[in-house]
């Protein structure tokens, strides 16, 4: 094939996309003729293809020895495989960055309510921060202790937060953990009576649940899990119900 044929074909097939047309392969014939198609098969001794004709596809065949050269650009994006669409990235940002948060937590018999400083990078997010504590009912344990209700606690978290391809959502999985502080009366029979004790308690949660990213670097998020607590870490003696929810906002 000459340089000659090669750069007409080239154009014509350039000028075929431009276009827009569905047919977009090109036979060059020895005749000097141009068949603009869409080739279907080549076996040893013809091409088969079809085309397009006063609006209606038709389909023929050329002898391989009446070919000059042919594009059969069909076949290439027949067989391409789609790529695979990333989920968009929760967080791009390669730096730790602090924020805010304010967190509300339901782990009957305790709820805690919790102002924190937060840590946030990629789709990692840390927090800690002191917490006011509202004790529902005495923890197990001698009935006659009296537990003062209100106490104060301190709680670290850390929450994981998935890629998602839906927008402004994106589901977590937390886990945290509370060192509460409660103070009790002990009653006795003998002197001196009563007692004033304080002890802590551990408390260890797992939630899932999903973030919602409002405008201007506001998040809020919610979940659901359990959980137990007990006098040290870990403990799964005590199982409780988990529900958690907060706003924050990430500088």
């Amino acid at each position: 094939m000459n340089k000659t044929a090669s750069i007409a074909l080239l154009l014509i097939v350039v000028s075929t996309l431009v276009n827009g047309q569905g047919f977009i392969d090109q036979i060059l014939l020895k005749s000097g003729d141009t068949i603009t198609c869409k080739i279907s098969l080549i076996n040893d001794q013809n091409i088969f293809y079809t085309y397009k004709k006063k609006r209606t596809e038709k389909h023929d065949f050329v002898p391989l020895m009446e070919v000059v050269d042919y594009t059969w650009v069909s076949k290439d994006i027949k067989n391409q495989i789609p790529p695979k669409n990333p989920l968009p990235l929760y967080n791009s940002k390669d730096k730790w960055h602090i924020g805010i948060i304010l967190s509300q937590q339901f782990n009957y018999p305790l709820r805690h309510t919790s102002p924190g400083i937060s840590l946030s990078k990629r789709n990692h997010n840390l927090w800690l921060g002191p917490e006011y504590t509202l004790l529902l009912e005495n923890p197990p344990g001698d009935p006659i202790e009296v537990y003062k209700k209100n106490c104060l606690s301190l709680g670290i978290g850390y929450r994981y937060i998935f890629n998602s391809s839906w927008k402004n959502i994106n589901l977590f999985l937390q886990t945290n953990f509370s060192f509460v502080q409660v103070e009790y009366k002990e009653y006795q029979l003998g002197p001196p009576f009563v007692t004033n004790r304080t002890k802590i308690i551990v408390e260890n949660t797992m939630a899932v649940g999903a973030n919602y990213q409002l405008p201007g670097n506001f998040e809020l998020f919610g979940g659901i899990g359990f959980g137990s607590y007990d006098f040290f870490l870990m403990a799964l003696e005590h199982f409780i119900p988990h529900a958690t929810v907060g706003v924050e906002y990430i500088f």
